[in-house]
């Protein structure tokens, strides 16, 4: 099963909690499309510039140890590295009619992102390690909104296989509940309006150089090798 954390927000700060993830993996995914990733996080002192930070986007080294697979269930690395999800969707991509989805300019890539299902709506945000994108259905809480383009169009997949595509993208500036005054900038949030919950991809934050740690009741988030958000 997928793990996830509540980001909570009371009156300006964030508290993490822990929650029984109630995102279901949905692992038939089609073969992601090929594309450029932007800066997806940094963090800054409150006041400051918001700059890039982290790593840059080469390919990655060692295991991660602190994450599960949620495709295969080897720890060590996130779903979205599978080679095993990569291979199974290879085998698909060649069966079939043999279309080719390079010609189409039509043809989205899906993400995996599990943000839709039946219930009510969960007003805390969530790390989720099966997220591809950061994902809200509230827009009021995102900057720098804007709509989406045809171009970065992707669908996002429900707990029963619908697809849904994002309308608009912003960022969020979240506070850290470890050190005072630092704001922690979550870039390239996509609004889904028929989501029901709010998330962060912890690959995301992976690629941006910060560290998702899971596991004894807490919950760290640390960037630069120090903790930037904490909760139990």
């Amino acid at each position: 099963h997928v793990i996830t954390t509540a980001l909570e927000t009371r009156e300006g700060e964030l508290d993490f909690q822990q929650v029984v993830s109630r995102l279901m993996a949905y692992d038939s995914a089609e073969r992601e499309a090929s594309r450029k990733e932007t800066t997806a996080f940094s963090a800054r002192r409150g006041g400051g510039n918001a700059g890039s930070s982290g790593r840059g986007q080469g390919a990655r080294t060692g295991g991660r140890p602190n994450v599960t697979c949620h495709y295969c269930g080897t720890p060590g690395h996130f779903m979205r590295d599978c080679r095993k999800r990569l291979a199974d969707q290879g085998s698909k991509g060649r069966g079939g009619d043999g279309k080719q989805r390079g010609g189409s300019a039509s043809a989205m890539p899906s993400k995996l992102a599990f943000a839709l299902g039946g219930e009510s709506r969960l007003k805390d945000w969530h790390i989720d390690s099966g997220s591809e994108w950061h994902i809200t259905y509230d827009a009021s809480e995102l900057k720098n909104v804007r709509a989406v383009k045809a171009e970065e169009l992707f669908n996002v997949i429900g707990y029963d296989g619908s697809r849904h595509q994002p309308t608009h993208v912003g960022s969020c500036t979240l506070k850290s509940n470890v050190i005072e005054g630092l704001e922690i900038d979550l870039l390239n949030v996509y609004v889904v309006p028929k989501a029901t919950v709010k998330l962060i991809s912890a690959g995301i934050l992976d690629d941006r150089g910060a560290k998702v740690v899971l596991g004894d009741g807490k919950a760290l988030v640390q960037h630069q090798g120090r903790t930037i958000l904490q909760g139990e």
